[in-house]
Protein backbone atom coordinates (compact mmCIF):
# COMPACT_ATOMS: atom_id res chain seq x y z
CA UNK A 1 0.00 0.00 0.00
CA UNK A 2 1.26 3.78 -1.02
CA UNK A 3 -0.71 5.24 1.96
CA UNK A 4 1.48 6.27 4.47
CA UNK A 5 0.93 5.49 8.29
CA UNK A 6 1.30 9.94 9.19
CA UNK A 7 -2.27 10.41 5.84
CA UNK A 8 -3.59 7.83 7.57
CA UNK A 9 -3.20 9.24 10.99
CA UNK A 10 -4.56 12.67 9.84
CA UNK A 11 -7.52 11.50 8.00
CA UNK A 12 -8.60 8.93 11.54
CA UNK A 13 -8.76 12.21 13.21
CA UNK A 14 -10.17 14.41 11.05
CA UNK A 15 -13.32 11.42 10.97
CA UNK A 16 -12.97 11.41 14.33
CA UNK A 17 -13.53 15.10 14.50
CA UNK A 18 -16.14 15.39 11.83
CA UNK A 19 -18.24 12.90 13.92
CA UNK A 20 -17.45 14.57 17.26
CA UNK A 21 -18.86 17.93 15.77
CA UNK A 22 -21.49 16.47 14.55
CA UNK A 23 -22.53 14.58 17.60
CA UNK A 24 -22.43 17.95 18.96
CA UNK A 25 -24.66 19.95 16.46
CA UNK A 26 -27.09 17.50 16.81
CA UNK A 27 -26.88 16.81 20.70
CA UNK A 28 -29.07 17.88 23.42
CA UNK A 29 -26.85 20.97 23.90
CA UNK A 30 -26.31 21.29 19.77
CA UNK A 31 -28.24 23.44 17.40
CA UNK A 32 -31.74 22.73 18.48
CA UNK A 33 -30.66 23.79 22.04
CA UNK A 34 -29.58 27.07 20.74
CA UNK A 35 -32.54 27.80 18.76
CA UNK A 36 -34.93 27.33 21.64
CA UNK A 37 -32.33 30.16 23.96
CA UNK A 38 -32.55 32.32 20.87
CA UNK A 39 -36.52 32.01 20.99
CA UNK A 40 -36.76 32.48 24.76
CA UNK A 41 -34.43 35.91 24.96
CA UNK A 42 -36.68 37.16 22.05
CA UNK A 43 -39.46 36.26 24.33
CA UNK A 44 -37.71 37.90 27.23
CA UNK A 45 -36.85 41.23 25.26
CA UNK A 46 -40.43 41.57 23.87
CA UNK A 47 -41.52 41.10 27.66
CA UNK A 48 -38.51 43.55 28.73
CA UNK A 49 -39.92 46.30 26.14
CA UNK A 50 -43.44 46.09 27.19
CA UNK A 51 -42.50 46.19 31.00
CA UNK A 52 -40.89 49.44 29.95
CA UNK A 53 -43.13 50.96 28.34
CA UNK A 54 -45.65 50.12 31.12
CA UNK A 55 -43.22 51.73 33.42
CA UNK A 56 -42.96 54.28 31.33
CA UNK A 57 -46.47 54.83 31.44
CA UNK A 58 -46.92 54.77 34.51
CA UNK A 59 -44.00 57.18 35.58
CA UNK A 60 -45.81 60.24 32.99
CA UNK A 61 -49.35 59.25 35.35
CA UNK A 62 -47.77 59.63 38.96
CA UNK A 63 -45.57 62.50 37.47
CA UNK A 64 -48.92 64.20 36.54
CA UNK A 65 -50.89 63.49 39.09
CA UNK A 66 -48.35 65.00 41.12
CA UNK A 67 -48.58 68.34 39.07
CA UNK A 68 -51.73 68.61 38.26
CA UNK A 69 -53.91 69.61 39.97
CA UNK A 70 -57.09 68.77 37.83
CA UNK A 71 -55.62 65.05 37.09
CA UNK A 72 -55.41 65.11 40.60
CA UNK A 73 -59.14 66.29 40.80
CA UNK A 74 -60.62 63.56 38.35
CA UNK A 75 -58.71 60.78 40.08
CA UNK A 76 -60.20 61.32 43.63
CA UNK A 77 -63.53 61.93 42.12
CA UNK A 78 -63.46 58.99 40.29
CA UNK A 79 -62.10 56.97 43.30
CA UNK A 80 -64.27 58.39 45.03
CA UNK A 81 -67.24 58.23 43.18
CA UNK A 82 -67.93 62.36 44.06
CA UNK A 83 -69.92 64.49 41.64
CA UNK A 84 -70.07 68.66 41.86
CA UNK A 85 -73.40 70.80 42.55
CA UNK A 86 -75.01 70.37 39.36
CA UNK A 87 -73.88 67.70 37.67
CA UNK A 88 -75.81 64.87 36.13
CA UNK A 89 -74.89 61.36 36.31
CA UNK A 90 -75.85 59.17 33.81
CA UNK A 91 -74.98 54.96 34.42
CA UNK A 92 -74.75 52.92 31.72
CA UNK A 93 -75.60 49.05 31.99
CA UNK A 94 -73.64 46.61 29.67
CA UNK A 95 -76.22 44.81 27.01
CA UNK A 96 -74.81 41.51 27.95
CA UNK A 97 -76.47 42.20 31.35
CA UNK A 98 -80.01 40.94 31.42
CA UNK A 99 -81.93 39.60 34.61
CA UNK A 100 -81.22 35.95 35.46
CA UNK A 101 -84.35 33.44 34.32
CA UNK A 102 -86.46 32.00 36.68
CA UNK A 103 -85.67 27.93 37.10
CA UNK A 104 -88.23 25.72 36.98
Amino acid sequence: MNVSFGRLAIATVALATIGYGLAEFRGPNGYAALMEKRREMDALNRENRMLRDEIRRLDTRIDKLSKDPETQELEVRKRLGLVRPGETVYVLQDAKQTTPKASK
